[in-house]
């Protein structure tokens, strides 16, 4: 959702952080958003498919060796996993019609005409974990950075975490994670941020017009404000 953000409505955005993306192929997403439309159609977009959600999450929590539980894909705590499980506010399955919306945006993500909309000058920070199967492990995270670096944005990072899988927050080096945004943010982020304020509050030379403040008098003008910034 994010990286649809990013493109479609960038406007007013400094800096954006994806955590736990992926780079799914986009024929799977196309076929995925067929099948879930169909399933819609046919049953409603409220029901609840145990094939979709078994080609989901089903396939994230295969792909964990000597998984304790069907959720140990989330995260390498157990008292994490034991708590989202003992939560019914959480793993709920989703519904036919959430999953032709998710679909529709894993397939638009990918695309270089999505990654183009994003403004070059827009720093963009991947975090993910080296075990999750939702960004391959790393491999999906990294291919998804080269997408935005191939397309011109300039400032594209990525961090993939030794040992962590996806929710890269709740895991027990989260302060890591923590950190690393923190110290990202006030690098690029904030010191972006004023760059462009100081851009767009310098005052311009002008020429000596009618209404206007003679050149030399804009001209000191400028140059008592770079002094002060």
């Amino acid at each position: 959702m994010v990286r649809a953000c990013i493109a479609r409505n960038p406007k007013g955005l400094t800096g954006a952080v994806l955590c736990g993306t992926g780079n799914q192929p986009r024929a799977l997403s196309l076929l995925g958003r067929t099948l879930s439309r169909a399933i819609g159609a046919l049953r409603g977009e409220t029901y609840r498919s145990r094939l979709l959600d078994s080609l989901t999450i089903g396939a994230f929590s295969s792909a964990i060796e000597d998984a304790r539980t069907d959720s140990d894909w989330i995260s390498t705590d157990p008292a994490v996993v034991d708590a989202y499980l003992a939560d019914p506010l959480s793993g709920q399955a989703f519904s036919a019609g959430a999953y032709a919306t998710l679909t529709d945006l894993t397939a638009e993500v990918v695309t270089k005409k999505s990654a183009a909309a994003v403004p070059k000058n827009l720093p963009l920070l991947f975090v993910a974990g080296a075990d999750d199967p939702v960004g391959a492990c790393g491999e999906g995270v990294r291919a998804a950075a080269d997408l935005y670096r191939s397309q011109g944005v300039e400032d594209v990072r990525e961090i993939i975490y030794p040992n962590m899988r996806h929710e890269i927050l709740n895991e027990p080096r989260r302060v890591d994670v923590f950190t690393d945004v923190e110290q990202w943010f006030t690098e690029c982020v904030v010191m972006n941020a004023v760059v462009r304020t100081r851009e767009v509050s310098q005052p311009h030379n002008v020429e000596g017009k009618e209404g206007n403040a003679p050149a030399k008098e804009g001209a000191a003008a400028a140059e008592s404000g770079t002094s002060e910034n």
